[in-house]
């Protein structure tokens, strides 16, 4: 049980500090971003982010650069 809440107390924090995008792609092509990601040596969603940050220098300001 304590796993239990433990993921609904995370989920909750979550929630209320982060905004969710969901993002579709073609079939397949997860599998190359996330071997994108995995040669930067970061995550898929950090991968998204470090574009736009290139793309668009400050929007996104809140976040770490890491």
């Amino acid at each position: 049980m304590a796993g239990r809440t433990s993921s609904k107390v995370k989920n909750r924090w979550s929630s209320q500090h982060y905004d969710r995008l969901t993002i579709l792609v073609q079939k397949g092509e997860k599998e190359q971003l996330a071997k994108a990601a995995e040669t930067e040596g970061v995550t898929i969603a950090r991968l998204f982010v470090n574009a736009l940050n290139a793309q668009y220098p400050g929007l996104l300001t809140t976040l770490d650069k890491t």
